[in-house]
């Protein structure tokens, strides 16, 4: 009986020690290599102005705050409940830029340049939506309604 136990809790232990071992990779999946917007060429001709209208539109429509605004350039932030993230974006008439900043619990890691994952899937529809905005304007698509 006793001999029944050792192997039981042994099955027990080894079990156990080898669910912690594929926690691992889940944990891992949910950071990935930073990815800025760098240089995105506009599919259309525009105006630095219009590019402007479509930046700031974008980052309030997705919840961003701006912390600076300069000509061509604008710090803005996504913080919700333990966790921040901070980006520069910059423009011209014929590109745009979303970079990397600063975050608070996002499991940055500055020599891996990794992060949580959530926060390139926001910088991916600010990407989509600045360049939605544009075309659209450019094709005479006008502006959604609020509801």
């Amino acid at each position: 009986m006793k001999a029944m136990t050792r192997a039981a809790t042994f099955a027990l232990a080894l079990t156990a020690v080898a669910g912690l071992g594929a926690l691992q990779p889940a944990y891992a999946a949910r950071t990935a290599e930073i990815v800025n917007v760098e240089n995105e060429k506009l599919p259309v001709a525009t105006t630095a102005a219009k590019v402007e209208q479509a930046v700031l539109q974008s980052l309030s429509n997705r919840g961003w705050t701006i912390l600076n605004r300069a000509p061509g350039k604008v710090d803005a932030q996504y913080a919700r409940r333990d966790f921040s993230a901070t980006i520069t974006v910059t423009w011209t008439a014929s590109a745009f830029s979303v970079m990397y900043k600063d975050s608070t619990g996002l499991s940055y890691d500055e020599g891996k340049h990794k992060i949580h994952t959530n926060y390139n899937r926001w910088v991916e529809n600010l990407r989509t939506d600045v360049i939605r905005m544009v075309t659209n304007d450019a094709n005479g698509v006008p502006p959604p309604q609020p509801q």
